[in-house]
């Protein structure tokens, strides 16, 4: 494969301060839009429709696309979805202001703009890659950073997302969510990247199989892939978890959740600092620890918050580290159709927990709940443990 060109500052700034910018505006619409439509009389079920089906129909369609990427300039695919899903929210802002009746194009609209936000991830995966260099150093620095860039949204989108509720309105939400579209598109615009055609596909196939899409994610990855898959068990049905242990103090449910983007921002810099490199065993250990936690101290207020913290830094810190072993493993002429199959795996596992949690939670307690997710950690911090070995690019990459 041919040398990746040294990452430039300017390159950076713009991709993944876009791509924050972008995040933010997304995460403040949907907090906004499952607000609103509750206190404007439409039913839960009605409002669970199109969050879950924002999230896993989009990621289906991405999955089974996702490597047309691997074919397409990312940095095209990224602004033409951005300039889409800007002019779709002119769409929600219409179908909104009908009122119920209204209800089916507002889950069209909202569906079409997330179907095309889900497309663009293995672009803006290609490009995380295309910044970096070969080593293991820098393409763990971009990973951080696309997760922190992303996930890293939410600890603005809380906040956004309750000045709009509280003193603001839905089509506020609307308006911010388009500007920060055109913005993110505007900064890709400016970013150089190469092309697509410095990194031949290694198939000439139109379009890659399912077989095909997970063989080039576990073929390249089959650690990382599997350690992937087990992180998301624990973590499955992450939303219903955190109400249950909020319980009959659900006013705290949200300030849980800002110990989500809390740790997304906090893991990036212990990660990046080094400070826990060779200590993949001890934070299965540590995440173990604060399930069990949770589930015998729930409804604590900041002490259970404490403990979220703990959990959610150690989460990040792991899934950083993953990210990296497959940024870094995984060839740039596959990395759109491997990303596709990685979010398919995640998505697919965590939105069957929200089911899961939802269906054992009237026979199963809390502290069960949390024992079953701390087993699954502790298993898989002893795999790591008896399966340790020495890295092949030296100590600069930690093992998992």
């Amino acid at each position: 494969m041919t040398a990746m060109r040294p990452m430039r500052l300017n390159d950076t700034v713009l991709f993944y301060g876009g791509t924050l910018l972008s995040s933010i505006g997304s995460m403040t619409f949907n907090v906004a839009l499952m607000a609103f439509m509750i206190t404007t009389g439409y039913s839960l079920l009605q409002v669970s429709l199109i969050i879950g089906l924002q999230r896993l129909l989009p990621a289906i369609a991405a999955f089974f696309l996702g490597d047309l990427t691997d074919r397409l300039p990312p940095r095209t695919v990224v602004l033409v979805t951005e300039v889409a899903a800007a002019i779709g929210t002119l769409g929600i802002l219409w179908a909104w202001n009908l009122g119920p009746s209204g209800y089916s194009w507002l889950l069209g609209f909202c569906l079409v703009k997330s179907a095309g936000l889900q497309f663009q991830s293995s672009s803006r995966a290609v490009i995380s890659k295309l910044l970096s260099t070969e080593q293991y150093s820098s393409n763990a620095k971009n990973a951080m950073w696309l997760n922190t860039s992303t996930q890293g949204a939410t600890l603005f989108a809380g906040g956004l997302g309750f000045v709009a509720v509280k003193f603001l309105s839905l089509e506020w939400a609307i308006w911010f969510d388009m500007a920060t579209f055109l913005v993110s598109g505007v900064c890709v615009a400016f970013i150089r990247v190469g092309t697509r055609a410095q990194h031949a596909p290694q198939s000439s196939e139109t379009s890659r199989s399912i077989l095909a899409k997970f063989g080039d994610f576990y073929r390249f990855n089959p650690r990382s892939a599997v350690l992937d898959a087990l992180l998301a068990v624990a973590m499955l049905g992450s939303a219903s978890f955190r109400t249950r242990v909020a319980g009959d103090h659900q006013d705290w449910n949200p300030i849980f959740l800002l110990s989500y983007g809390i740790a997304v921002w906090l893991s990036k810099e212990v990660e990046s600092s080094g400070a826990l490199k060779a200590r993949s065993t001890s934070l299965w250990v540590t995440l173990a620890t604060a399930f069990i936690l949770l589930g015998y101290f729930p409804e604590r207020g900041w002490l259970t918050f404490g403990i979220f913290l703990v959990r959610d830094t150690c989460y990040w810190l792991i899934l950083h580290r993953v990210s990296s072993y497959i940024q870094t493993d995984t060839p740039a002429s596959v990395t759109g159709s491997v990303n596709a199959a990685r979010t398919f795996q995640m998505i697919v596992i965590l939105s069957a927990g929200e089911v899961l949690v939802g269906a054992w939670q009237s026979f199963l307690p809390l502290y069960g709940e949390a024992l079953f997710r701390a087993c699954v950690c502790f298993g898989v911090g002893g795999f790591v443990w008896l399966t340790r070995a020495t890295p092949r690019l030296g100590y600069e990459r930690p093992h998992l």
